[in-house]
């Protein structure tokens, strides 16, 4: 079967690493994969490779993968640069998309919420059915973030996700409450198929940074991650002014984004000595960093109660740490965390509260080290990339005729 996938970024993005290793999985399994994405962006990676910049590239992937990039790559972290990419890129996407080989089924991943129309056009064009993979919901995580506030753009946008919704033959999602959401628009439930995110293939060797950085000695609580709006970040450095007295804990952030400049100068301000900030890294150094972490943070501000579950949050679990989340307690992430076994979650915007569960780990090591075992045991069992594979090539071949996409394209 030949399966495009259209995404919003592919390795070496940092952030790329789920639809490489689907790419990769479904192509082990005799499957021929057309990824259409483009060029790499500097926000996104420590460099970019020459011969990419502004070209068509068809790069062979070593894993047996047709990657191709086309268009320009914007390089804003910025609010409004990324208000522009995400409409940019699923335009530059389809018509790439147009000019690919002939596929059996057009799948993307949401968000950016118009690549998902990007999918439902092209496989409308090609005939072709199409499938959706969510993995925000968009444009309700906006709204809960505050950034949409006028209902004459909320409506359109709203309307504009139902029809989408419709226009899929099959949608996948990452968590229950997502789910539930996509059929509360009127999806049949046996369309939307829950498909959890996979943990990551660790590589032979993760490098040791621990001595390297100056942590021997040092109680390590790591960000790695976007430092955007929707994390909770604030309310970590207010913790670590909490906890200045004790000498052996330090905060580490590491990563990019729109508030880290915000989150630098918040810290320099406070005149707090046990924070620091590292740039956005590689892969293996990124590992070596959770690695050589006591507890890993996830944090959300409490109006973005989307039930979402980073993916960043399998990269702990795979390095064996406890993950402590100041996130809203009803979301997916929390019942992960629960379910797992592997950490625990509070109120979000409460420096105090995260402050002092902070403390109880540092006070009880052998619990973080119990936790982060069961973080790693639980991913093995239940989030394996085959497991999720199989789900995948399952709905993909029970799509049966082409002729479904075209039956249900873009009806009301």
């Amino acid at each position: 079967m030949r399966i495009m996938m259209l995404e919003n970024g592919f390795p070496p993005e940092f952030s790329s690493r789920l639809p490489y290793e689907m790419a990769a999985g479904l192509a082990a399994r005799g499957h021929d994969v057309v990824v259409v994405t483009v060029p790499p962006r500097r926000y996104a990676m420590a460099s970019v490779p020459s011969g990419t910049q502004g070209k068509d590239v068809e790069l062979a992937d070593p894993q047996g993968v047709c990657v191709v990039r086309s268009g320009f790559s914007l390089n804003g972290s910025s609010l409004p640069a990324r208000i522009v990419e995400h409409l940019l890129v699923p335009l530059v996407v389809f018509l790439a998309g147009l000019r690919g080989p002939l596929p059996d089924v057009v799948y993307a991943s949401s968000p950016p919420f118009f690549l998902g129309w990007s999918c439902a056009l092209l496989a409308r064009i090609r005939g072709k059915p199409a499938v959706l993979r969510i993995q925000d919901v968009h444009p309700d995580a906006l709204v809960r973030l505050g950034f949409l506030k006028n209902r004459g753009i909320i409506a359109p946008l709203e309307w504009m996700e139902r029809r989408l919704y419709r226009a899929m033959d099959q949608i996948t999602v990452i968590g229950e409450s997502y789910r539930r959401h996509v059929v509360s628009k009127g999806i049949a439930s046996e369309r939307v198929h829950l498909v959890p995110n996979w943990g990551p293939s660790l590589p032979p060797v993760i490098p040791d940074v621990r001595e390297e950085l100056g942590w021997t000695d040092k109680f390590i609580v790591t960000y790695a991650g976007s430092m955007s709006w929707a994390q909770d970040l604030g309310t970590v450095v207010d913790a670590a002014n909490l906890l200045r007295a004790e000498s052996r804990i330090r905060f580490v952030f590491v990563g990019e984004g729109a508030q880290k400049t915000f989150l630098q100068e918040r810290a320099q301000s406070l005149g707090v000595s046990n924070v620091e900030f590292l740039p956005l890294q590689s892969r293996d150094r990124h590992l070596g960093i959770l690695k050589a972490s006591d507890v890993c943070l996830i944090p959300l501000k409490k109006r973005f109660d989307s039930p979402s579950v980073p993916s960043t949050s399998l990269d702990m679990m795979a390095c064996g740490k406890p993950i402590l989340a100041n996130v809203p307690l009803a979301g997916d992430l929390a019942v992960l965390l629960r379910d797992a076994g592997c950490g625990f979650a509070v109120e979000p915007e409460q420096p105090q509260v995260l402050a002092d569960a902070i403390l109880r780990l540092f006070s009880d090591p052998e619990r973080g080290r119990a936790m982060g075992e069961s973080g790693r045991t639980y991913l093995r069992t239940q989030l394996s990339l085959e497991r999720c594979l199989e789900q995948f090539e399952r709905i993909f071949r029970g799509l049966g005729t082409s002729s479904l996409a075209v039956e249900r394209p873009l009806e009301v």
